[in-house]
């Protein structure tokens, strides 16, 4: 793959330094840590199937979100052959999942909340990234179509369903209203950068855009079940302060989009 990196990479990445595969996040791409020229870290983001606008989305999300809230930047895109090829700049610290053996539960909670707070308090009227319903729910059914839902990687409480059940439990279920914010669509601790207690910014931007609240809660709510063993949905809404009681039916009606995606 070095060997037929576009120019755009190229003249950016030492060529000769090692890339160190990274193995969280559940994008579906490959990713890989280099070098640049300058010395500073990066992270390379690789998607086969090329499509010239495969990470156009994310592009535009990273470029409107550093506008308002710290995220990673996008210092070079291209493609080459079989693969579109994506260059972030690597934000300081590391991702919130690798500090759970040296924070306390409730640290971690308090930065994913004051980490949303702060996303879901951007104004959302001039956001141009649109997540509502009326775009995620086609393009969810277009993955189920095109085979990119993973059976085998459903919720506990989905394990066993049949795509078809899936997709006649999302019609059934679609909310009547959205409460809008600027949400990142996958809010999960991987996805959230920081220096031990200090929230440095989000990564993996392939989902944000405009969308009810409750996204990004039902995402974040299952990775810290996932991570720390329980959801803490009573001391992360104090922290998060926005909201004083939580749309159990659209967390569940988000948590059951996710398996989507």
């Amino acid at each position: 793959m070095k060997s037929h990196l576009p120019e755009e990479i190229t003249q950016l990445i030492q060529a000769d330094m090692p890339w160190e595969q990274v193995n969280v996040g559940e994008s579906g791409d490959s990713c890989f840590k280099v070098t640049l020229k300058n010395g500073n870290k990066a992270f390379l983001k690789t998607h086969a199937n090329n499509s010239d606008n495969y990470f156009t989305h994310e592009i535009a999300a990273a470029l409107w979100l550093n506008q308002h809230i710290s995220a990673a930047e996008v210092l070079a895109d291209g493609s080459q052959g079989p693969f579109s090829y994506l260059l972030t700049s690597a934000l300081q610290g590391k991702d919130l999942s690798a500090w759970v053996s040296e924070l306390s539960n409730l640290e971690i909670v308090n930065i994913c909340a004051i980490a949303m707070r702060q996303l879901h308090m951007i104004p959302y009227a001039n956001c141009p990234l649109d997540q509502k319903l009326q775009v995620k729910i086609p393009w969810a059914k277009q993955r189920l179509h095109d085979g990119l839902v993973d059976l085998e990687d459903f919720d506990d409480s989905r394990k066993g369903w049949s795509l078809e059940r899936l997709l006649v439990e999302l019609d059934k279920n679609i909310p009547k209203s959205e409460d809008l914010v600027v949400t990142h669509g996958d809010f999960s601790l991987p996805n959230l950068i920081a220096e031990r207690s200090s929230f440095s910014g989000f990564i993996d931007l392939g989902r944000a855009g405009v969308a009810d609240r409750h996204q990004d809660l039902a995402i974040c709510f299952n990775s810290l079940e996932r991570n720390l063993g329980d959801s803490f949905q009573t001391e992360f809404l104090e922290s998060y302060g926005l909201i004083t009681k939580l749309d159990e039916e659209k967390l569940e009606f988000y948590k059951l989009l996710d398996e989507f995606f």
